[in-house]
C-alpha cells in the first residue's frame, strides 16, 4: 500500500467512520491572522494522529484526543495532575484530526482549523495567559482555546514551544516568552526540532527552510547532498536528536551531521538522542542505536543497523520520544521501550523487552 493510502485510512478512523468523507480544509480569508492573503491554500502533508514527548503521549481516537502516560504538569488534560493507570480521554474536544505532543504541553486541532493546547506553560507554549500552577509551574489541567490559531492547517509541538501553520501557510510560534511570526508563505507543513529550532516544507518544490534559537533567526535553506541548490521533494521531517527527512520516493536525506543508517524506503521517521525509529514501506518499524532501555522494541545488544520491532506489522504512522516510541494501525497503538513514566504500559512494570498494547 502507498504512503498516501496508510495515512489516508488512519486519518478517517481517527475521525470516526470508515465511511466518512475527509473535511474540507478551511479555505483562505481575505486577512489571515494580518497577513497577505494567497490566492489559494497549500496541500498540507499528512496530519499526525499520534504523537510522543519526553513522558507522556497521545493519540486521536474518533474525532477526540485519549492521553497517557505522567501528568505532572496537567499534560494528559484531564483536569487533575494524577498519572492514571490507562489512558485518559481528554474532556472538550470533539472533531479533532491532528495532535502534537511536546515534553509537557499537548495540543490538538480541529477539523475546522482551530487550535486546543494544555500543560505546562513555563515558556508560553500554550499560546494564552495561565494563572494555575503544577507546582512551581504554571500550567493548564484542561484544553483551552488558542484564540490567535484559528483557520490552522497543521500544529506542532516541541520543547517549549508550539507552532501552527496558518491557512496561507505562514507560521505562527509560542514560547521561550516570545511570539513570531516566520515570513514566508505558502509552507505545506512545520516541525519543531529538539532544540526549538524550526523547519517548514515550503511548496511548491517542497524544499525545507529552517530557523533556529528562541526568537526568529536567521533562514537556511537544506541543500542537496553535494551542493547544487535546495532538496525538493520532502514529504516528512524528522528534527529530534538527528536532522532528516523523508523524500516523495521513500528515501532519506539527513542533514547537520545527521547519522542515519540505510533504511530503503521510509514512510516515517523519528530520532531521539540515544535511538532513532523508522516506518518502512509496508508498514514495518525498524529501530537502531542504544537498547539499554528497550528502545529497540525487542531483547538484545544495541545495534549501529536497523532492527525490526517485535510483533509488529503494517503500522501506519510512527512517533519517537525521549524514551520510547509508538506505532499505530487504523484502530491500535502500540509503544515500546523506557515505562518509567507509563507511555509504554500505563501502570505496567518499568521495563520493557517489546512492544505493549496502549488500551485506547
Amino acid at each position: 500500500m502507498t504512503r498516501s493510502a496508510w495515512f489516508g485510512a488512519l486519518f478517517f478512523v481517527g475521525c470516526g467512520s470508515s465511511n466518512a468523507t475527509a473535511p474540507e480544509q478551511p479555505a483562505p480569508t481575505t486577512t489571515p491572522l494580518g497577513d497577505v492573503a494567497l490566492t489559494g491554500a497549500p496541500e498540507p502533508a499528512a496530519p499526525r494522529t499520534l504523537g510522543v514527548g519526553s513522558s507522556h503521549a497521545c493519540a486521536v481516537v474518533a474525532g477526540g484526543v485519549r492521553c497517557w502516560g505522567s501528568n505532572s504538569q496537567g499534560q494528559l488534560g484531564d483536569g487533575t495532575t494524577t498519572t492514571p493507570k490507562k489512558s485518559v480521554v481528554v474532556p472538550g474536544l470533539a472533531d479533532i484530526v491532528e495532535v502534537a505532543v511536546g515534553d509537557v504541553h499537548t495540543c490538538a486541532r480541529s477539523a475546522a482549523g482551530s487550535v486546543w493546547c494544555w500543560g505546562g506553560n513555563a515558556s508560553g507554549e500554550l499560546g494564552y495567559e495561565t494563572t494555575d500552577m503544577c507546582g512551581p509551574t504554571p500550567c493548564s489541567r484542561q484544553p483551552r482555546p488558542v484564540a490567535a490559531l484559528t483557520s490552522t492547517l497543521r500544529v506542532a509541538a516541541g520543547n517549549g514551544r508550539t507552532c501552527g501553520l496558518k491557512n496561507d501557510g505562514g507560521v505562527r510560534c509560542f514560547g521561550f516568552s516570545t511570539q513570531w511570526d516566520a515570513p514566508l508563505s505558502n509552507n505545506q507543513d512545520v516541525a519543531i526540532d529538539s532544540s526549538s529550532g524550526v523547519c517548514v516544507i515550503a511548496a511548491p518544490a517542497r524544499v525545507v527552510r529552517c530557523w533556529s534559537g528562541g526568537a526568529l533567526g536567521a533562514e537556511r535553506m537544506v541543500a542537496k547532498k553535494g551542493g547544487g541548490g535546495p532538496q525538493p521533494g520532502f514529504v516528512r521531517l524528522s528534527l529530534g536528536s538527528e536532522k532528516a527527512g523523508v523524500l516523495d520516493d521513500g528515501s532519506v536525506v539527513a542533514w547537520d551531521g545527521a547519522r542515519m543508517p540505510a533504511l530503503g524506503k521510509a514512510l516515517d521517521l523519528g530520532t531521539a538522542p540515544l535511538f532513532g525509529c523508522a516506518l518502512l514501506e509496508g508498514g514495518g518499524p525498524v529501530c537502531w542505536g542504544n537498547n539499554s532501555l528497550g528502545t529497540l522494541g525487542r531483547a538484545g545488544p544495541s545495534s549501529d543497523t536497523p532492527v525490526s520491532v517485535n510483533k509488529l506489522v503494517s503500522m501506519g504512522e510512527l512517533a519517537v520520544g525521549r524514551d520510547a516510541s509508538c506505532a499505530r494501525t487504523a484502530d491500535e497503538v502500540w509503544c515500546w521501550g523506557s515505562n518509567g513514566s507509563g507511555v509504554v504500559s500505563p501502570g505496567g512494570s518499568m521495563t520493557s523487552t517489546g512492544p505493549g498494547r496502549v488500551t485506547l
